[in-house]
């Protein structure tokens, strides 16, 4: 039913069908949104663990000559980039970034 859909609007919806819906219905519409958010945070924990496995695994095999300072925790709030931020090495016709290691 809410698949792919903002968790906003899920909330709104929810929110405005409450009053109208009995508690047996209610639990029974939430539950995929609900399984949606799980799933979400099982991926999270996966990425995590695959990302810092990654970072160690760089760190073993001497490739930079510092260490990573890059931590890796949990991301609480996405704010997405200004539209003159998207792109910026293609628009600028480069392949890649400067940094060296």
């Amino acid at each position: 039913m809410f698949k792919n859909t903002p968790f906003e609007a899920i909330a709104k919806t929810m929110s405005e069908a409450a009053p109208k819906m009995n508690p047996a219905a209610m639990q029974e519409a939430i539950k995929p949104v609900q399984d949606n958010l799980k799933a979400w945070a099982d991926l999270a924990q996966v990425q995590a663990k695959e990302a810092q496995a990654s970072k160690e695994a760089l760190e073993k095999a001497h490739r930079y000559s510092k260490p990573i300072a890059t931590q890796i925790v949990p991301a609480v709030t996405f704010y997405p980039a200004e539209d003159y931020h998207q792109q910026y090495l293609e628009k600028r016709g480069l392949a890649s970034c400067h940094v060296k290691y």
